[in-house]
């Protein structure tokens, strides 16, 4: 699986990081009326996922800077996330099993919900987040 970074360079996922995955989706809301943009979705990982850069990458980056980099993995993700679009709709594909999804934004009550999520599902989930 690759992803891309900010520059739209590839990082390089294992398939082992999901390779047991499922996909929820849904709408975040505010007080069961308007959607809310830029509202942060995402579950929690059991297992820390430590992502890597591809050997391609890492030349390329060591002979811009002029330096080398140590032994990875130089960073470990804890959670997977996204963001709600402008209508507040969301889709994030996490791992399969019991997991927690919870929606926060700034100035909103955050909520959690526990969900069951099997291989290759499709789980709907809406929030409704209420002004603090």
């Amino acid at each position: 699986m690759l992803m891309r970074d900010a520059p739209d360079r590839n990082l390089y996922l294992p398939e082992w990081a999901l390779a047991q995955s499922a996909v929820v989706s849904g709408a975040v809301a505010q007080e069961a009326a308007q959607g809310l943009n830029q509202a942060l979705v995402y579950s929690e990982l059991g297992d820390a996922h430590h992502g890597q850069l591809t050997s391609e990458r890492v030349t390329e980056v060591e002979n811009l800077a002029g330096f080398s980099f140590i032994d990875g993995p130089w960073f470990a993700w804890g959670q997977l996330g996204t963001v709600t679009d402008a209508l507040g709709a969301y889709s994030l594909r996490t791992n399969t099993g019991q997991q927690t999804i919870i929606s926060f934004k700034y100035g909103y009550q955050a909520r959690a919900m526990d969900v069951n999520l099997a291989p290759d599902a499709a789980f709907q989930l809406d929030f409704d987040l209420p002004r603090l």
